[in-house]
């Protein structure tokens, strides 16, 4: 940046022996550059500073993961409503810090064994309407398939599992759209990716007036 910037000449007495003038000039002529370095370097505004070391943020190999993704459960209503689903039954294969492949498999409840108190609920507000969810997971699975129960059938297992209704999810495994009838339901998601499947449980529930 300062290839044409011009240094004027230093003028000195000839009582200067020549090596002191020469040392004298570089010493100047150092300052003068260290100086103006500085000053560009606390010139630079926080904006340009972070532009250039701003931090790769990346999530971890899926083959490194130790479990399934989590689940996210939201819908946009009169706010963002968040949650986590619970994680079920999953069977998964990573590998570790030494390159050996593990496999997982871990037990759960069924879905319709997790109390109320335990389960992630959002509220539907659009009545007779179609009320969009989203499902996020930090690495996206291969397929995803959705049941539901009428939250009727809770703690009804002493003998066989109740039929249960198929919902139908989006192109791209991110969505399903339920119509809000009233009623409370239990969904049991599938997740499923090359290292292994998982399931999720979470809760819709009707908006009901104060």
């Amino acid at each position: 940046m300062w290839k044409n910037r011009k240094i004027s000449r230093c003028t000195v007495s000839a009582l200067y022996d020549e090596k002191i003038l020469l040392g004298l000039c570089t010493l100047i002529a150092f300052t003068f550059f260290s100086g103006c370095a500085s000053q560009q370097i606390a010139n630079v505004t926080p904006t340009e500073e972070q532009s250039n070391t701003a931090p790769n943020f990346a999530y971890p190999a899926i083959e490194t993961l130790q479990d399934a993704p989590q689940l996210h459960v939201s819908i946009q209503t009169e706010a963002l409503q968040r949650v986590t689903a619970i994680q079920g039954v999953t069977n998964w294969t990573f590998i570790d810090a030494d390159g050996m492949e593990v496999s997982v498999l871990s037990d759960s409840l069924h879905s319709l064994q997790h109390s109320q108190e335990n389960l992630r609920t959002v509220t539907l507000y659009l009545h007779d309407e179609l009320n969009e969810i989203e499902f996020e997971f930090c690495t996206p699975p291969q397929s995803v398939s959705v049941i539901r129960w009428n939250e009727a059938y809770v703690d009804t297992l002493d003998s066989e599992e109740p039929e249960n209704e198929s919902v139908s999810v989006g192109l791209n495994g991110s969505t399903i759209s339920i119509n809000n009838d009233g009623y409370a339901y239990i969904y049991e998601a599938r997740a499923m990716w090359e290292q292994g499947s998982s399931y999720y449980t979470f809760r819709t529930e009707p908006y009901s007036l104060p």
